[in-house]
């Protein structure tokens, strides 16, 4: 729940949940037959590209590609499964439930951004596929009228969490715990979204959505930004509602404080960035140099993240302001990258892996959790997201490029060597990547996520993002694809 819960509102969730409640692979690392740096390199790009067929057959075989079912149990045609448990009490034997949401679908289908599948014979085309069933499906469930995206759908005049509503029927009782404001995070990605898939509809002027939400002149305020940012700092908020604003009519859940969140930031930042880039939008809309001037603050006063109050993971927020430079054209951020770019150099583990040390990262009972979609800890996820990380610095602000070459080789080969094969499938398995306001409430899990964001290291790897090929826009022939691509038909 993204919203802010009241102490009696989460207790009153905990209870209900709890009611209705009545392993990576091998570390080890590819070594070359010779033991020479090419064998090794020419070695690890070939089982790269092998992960990319794999992400790529898993992402298309877990898709939903169903009709809308609304009912018994709720499936969005266009989306991808991702599971929710939280640990108010002792919650060792909650079940972690299906949500449907808007941002899974839409990172999902981020790295197919990276490849280009027009030259494959039609039936072959699955990315344009899967974009095209994503499209719709966020136009149809989370895009509202006025431009802005909500986190959850309505369905049968329910917003919030169709899964949880019917697991535990009291939860549309709690309409206003789960009534939450449009956000300028989801919002932001879906215009980024909108901006690679179709951009013919974006309208340029889309930033003003988030020039009404500003950090200035608020009539209240969360009392945990005062850990990393000053009052008043201009930049944008994460709510597209505010408590006491003349004609505000959908508060806040419970009337409780908007706020800053530093990874709400950089995905607003890229969307920004990204529509000037591609849609001849303004290069500095109101809230644009304040909030860049704030994104580099966390980076100098290593914020991070603490900073992000819906995003547990430690490694989130240095990828996503990355992606704002790099894929967003956002120079403004260029003189935190250097810094960026050391502080994850030198996190990085002897096996070629990044951890979590954050409270939330690898809790017990999520890693070894009775559902086995919840299950993993966090270094798969860390590393890729790291892999990317780096590739998207590039080799300009990289403090020593052939540190940073090695590192994101030996992050690709913990990932290739940490595939999870269970129940006829491979793909990546990961730690939380999401939360509620007030982390112990609900967190976030998803194998297609995790698999996705493996797979845009593996494509910025194979293609030497980090060198500067941008012309890294990937034509795939029929053997960068699954070959079970090649049999059939397209579905519509």
């Amino acid at each position: 729940m993204r919203q802010r819960l009241s102490l009696a509102a989460v207790a009153l969730f905990t209870s209900l949940t709890l009611a209705a409640c009545k392993t990576p692979g091998s570390a080890a690392r590819l070594r070359a037959a010779d033991g020479s740096p090419e064998a090794a390199s020419a070695a690890t790009a070939a089982q790269a590209r092998e992960a990319v067929r794999k992400a790529l057959h898993y992402l298309f075989e877990t898709q939903v590609k169903e009709p809308d079912q609304l009912a018994g149990p709720v499936r969005l045609e266009g989306e991808w499964a991702s599971y929710v448990r939280g640990s108010v009490a002792d919650d060792s034997n909650l079940q972690a439930l299906y949500d449907s949401n808007a941002f899974v679908p839409m990172f999902v289908t981020y790295p197919f951004f990276l490849m280009d599948d027009k030259g494959l014979p039609a039936g072959g085309q699955k990315l344009s596929e899967m974009s095209r069933r994503t499209l719709k499906l966020l136009r149809r469930w989370y895009l509202a009228k006025n431009g802005e995206v909500n986190f959850w759908p309505t369905i049968a005049g329910f917003h919030g969490p169709q899964q949880i509503a019917e697991a535990l029927p009291f939860a549309r009782l709690l309409g206003p715990i789960f009534d939450i404001a449009n956000d300028a995070d989801d919002t932001a990605v879906y215009y980024v979204t909108a901006l690679k898939m179709d951009p013919g509809s974006v309208d340029k002027d889309f930033p003003k959505l988030f020039a009404g939400w500003l950090d200035k002149d608020r009539a209240r305020r969360d009392e945990r930004e005062a850990a990393w940012k000053p009052d008043g700092t201009g930049a944008y908020m994460t709510w597209m509602s505010d408590e006491d604003k003349p004609g505000n009519k959908h508060p806040i859940a419970f009337k409780l404080a908007n706020n800053v969140d530093c990874l709400v930031l950089g995905n607003v930042l890229y969307a920004v960035g990204l529509n000037r880039k591609l849609n001849g939008g303004a290069a500095e809309p109101t809230g644009y140099k304040e909030s860049c001037a704030l994104a580099r603050e966390v980076i100098e006063k290593k914020s991070y993240p603490a900073c992000a109050l819906y995003y547990p993971p430690q490694w989130l927020f240095p990828y996503a302001v990355s992606r704002a430079f790099r894929d967003g054209g956002n120079d403004c951020l260029q003189p935190s990258m250097k810094p960026l770019a050391q502080e994850i150099l030198a996190a990085q583990k002897p096996d070629g892996s990044w951890d979590d040390v954050g409270v939330y990262a690898n809790l017990p009972a999520d890693v070894q959790s009775k559902n086995p979609e919840f299950r993993g800890d966090a270094r798969v996820y860390s590393t890729a997201l790291n892999v990317s990380t780096l590739a998207n610095v590039g080799v300009a602000e990289w403090p020593d490029p052939a540190a940073a070459r090695a590192a994101i080789e030996s992050g690709v080969r913990f990932l290739v060597a940490n595939v999870v094969k269970d129940d006829g499938k491979e793909f990546w398995q990961g730690g939380v990547f999401f939360s509620s306001s007030y982390q112990t409430v609900a967190r976030w899990k998803s194998r297609p996520y995790t698999t996705a964001v493996v797979l845009e290291a593996m494509v910025k790897y194979l293609r030497h993002y980090g060198d500067g090929d941008e012309g890294g826009v990937w034509k795939l022939t029929e053997n960068d694809v699954p070959s079970s691509w090649l049999i059939g038909e397209v579905t519509p």
